[in-house]
């Protein structure tokens, strides 16, 4: 598939790789990238499954359509045995022949027939060829056209599966992030307990630093092992979604360029995203399909008011006894044509729903319309404040940083006070945590923008696997 965001008139192509470096620090090879994690998620999601057990079940729907089209060939076998008052032509043929045996003065025609109706046995090979039916022709259109919008069904419940897998993705990389800042800053304020200590032997500071100090300490150690719970959560989630162990392990993919490391930046064409996204979301080649197959609905409903024709070839026996003796069989060859003149303006009712259920699904068209171009307009929007955000995050941080240190160097010399330093601290951590949960929120919300265009390459890579 192509660089959708090429199609789009006005986009620009915007790399999250610096970003995701910024995040992970890492730059080494991976094995497992995000896009393997998203396939093996299409792999094992159960409501996809069924999604594909529903596609599978309307192909053989299409294949039961289109064998109408051929012939059928049945075999019916029959032993009848008769008891009281039934009609025996051999007793109303035998008085005939014995006469005309008398007649002739020989024993020429049999004298003991017995043909009871029905007959003994009876042997029945018929097949039947339809000629022109046009309920067949609307049937199989009808039931060609609601596979399509079953296998959209399938795509579109695949895209739900790839934009949740990496939203949990990227809150795993996030709870990490934040578990790993926390580990960091312990050992700070670890170095700050003993400087603290220090600092009171020395008699810089008082016992009161100490305390604070410790209390610090173990508040951080407090949201460390809430850290932990929420990644722990973060992962077993991950892991369900692929139907994996809950505790396996997830690498981190430090490029992302293969799934979302392209995004539409301020100056991208609203028209053209919802263009774009007109052509390749599902959600409008399910809902053609269906108002298509509402139309051969129609054609079902009125095929009642057009003469139908079919040839029917049988080849038979009736005896006493099963002899299939060539000279005692029967062959009839048929042309059957069938045609409603009237049924009480049933077919006519019946019409009329189909057009009823093919302007309901028009109306539908025009609502997803609607909120497919929200949901564009939604998502190029989160992406924009997002990016922006990115910059306002930096920028905090570094300024919170350079706080931190200076005042860090100057707590330790005792030229600074304990709020100061704990003020400049507590700056640092929500600048920290706050550019790390700006940062992966944007890759979400360009999972979601993903999403709303309908650019992911699932049908490319499906064939490529």
């Amino acid at each position: 598939m192509k660089n959708p965001f090429a199609l789009i008139k006005g986009h620009s192509a915007t790399c999250l790789i610096a970003s995701v470096m910024l995040l992970t620090g890492a730059t080494k090879a991976i094995s497992v990238t995000l896009d393997d994690y998203v396939w093996q998620g299409l792999e094992s999601d159960i409501t996809l499954q069924q999604s594909r057990l529903t596609r599978e079940k309307s192909h053989q729907a299409v294949r039961e359509a289109r064998g109408k089209f051929l012939p059928s060939l049945s075999l019916a076998v029959q032993a009848n045995e008769s008891d009281g008052n039934v009609l025996d032509l051999g007793k109303m043929m035998n008085p005939v022949y014995s006469t005309l045996n008398q007649m002739i003065g020989r024993p020429v025609y049999p004298t003991d027939v017995k043909a009871t109706i029905p007959q003994a046995r009876q042997v029945t090979l018929q097949m039947i060829q339809p000629i022109y039916q046009s309920a067949l022709y609307e049937n199989f259109a009808l039931r060609s056209d609601l596979n399509q919008a079953d296998e959209a069904a399938e795509e579109i419940k695949a895209r739900e599966v790839v934009v949740n897998i990496k939203t949990a993705y990227f809150n795993y990389a996030k709870s990490s992030k934040v578990v790993e800042f926390f580990q960091n800053m312990r050992r700070l304020l670890e170095e700050n307990l003993r400087v603290a200590k220090t600092l009171v032997e020395s008699g810089r500071a008082t016992s009161e630093a100490i305390f604070r100090a410790r209390a610090d300490l173990a508040e951080v150690q407090q949201r460390l092992s809430e850290s932990i719970v929420l990644r722990t959560n973060a992962e077993r989630y991950f892991n369900t979604m692929l139907d994996r162990p809950l505790d396996a392990l997830i690498e981190m993919d430090t490029t992302l360029i293969s799934s979302i490391c392209q995004a539409a930046d301020s100056s991208s064409s609203i028209e053209g995203s919802v263009a774009f996204a007109s052509m390749h979301r599902e959600e409008y080649d399910q809902i053609n399909h269906y108002i298509a197959a509402s139309k051969h609905g129609v054609g079902i409903a009125r095929s009642s008011f057009i003469p139908s024709a079919a040839l029917v070839l049988t080849r038979g026996y009736e005896g006493e006894k099963f002899d299939l003796n060539g000279n005692k069989g029967y062959s009839v060859l048929t042309v059957k044509m069938n045609w409603n003149l009237f049924n009480g303006f049933q077919d006519n009712a019946r019409s009329e729903q189909a057009r009823i259920d093919r302007r309901s699904l028009e109306l539908q068209k025009q609502h997803i319309d609607q909120m497919l171009e929200l949901q564009v307009h939604k998502s190029l929007d989160d992406v924009r404040v997002s990016r922006e955000g990115i910059k306002t995050a930096e920028e905090r941080l570094t300024a919170a940083k350079s706080s931190w240190e200076i005042t860090k160097k100057k707590y330790g010399q005792g030229e600074s006070s304990q709020i100061e330093y704990i003020d400049a601290r507590t700056a640092f951590s929500n600048a920290e945590i706050n550019e790390i949960v700006t940062k992966y929120d944007y890759l979400i919300q360009c999972a979601n923008l993903e999403r709303a265009l309908g650019s992911y390459p699932i049908n490319t890579n499906k064939e490529a696997r």
